[in-house]
């Protein structure tokens, strides 16, 4: 999968590091992977996150969650205007 090789070599390469420490959308983290020689697009960013965030018991899922530090206000904002 190309997500993953790209994190393989993501957590090698520092240069890579400082260009995804800018990164503040799932298309800026797609750019930075296809400017590094991968093909993966903004979704396929997205699809990976919340398959990670999903992948495990009730207890993982929650200390996942909870360690992303959401902003509660915009996270049910987000979670009414999505209804």
């Amino acid at each position: 999968m190309p997500i993953d090789s790209f994190l393989d070599q993501l957590s090698q390469d520092e240069t890579l590091q400082d260009k995804a420490r800018t990164a503040t959308t799932a298309q800026d983290i797609a750019t930075i992977a296809q400017a590094a020689g991968f093909v993966i697009t903004a979704g396929d960013v997205i699809a990976f996150f919340a398959s990670q965030l999903l992948n495990g018991d009730a207890a993982v899922v929650e200390k996942r969650f909870d360690s992303l530090g959401w902003d509660i206000g915009e996270l049910l904002w987000a979670l009414k205007t999505w209804r």
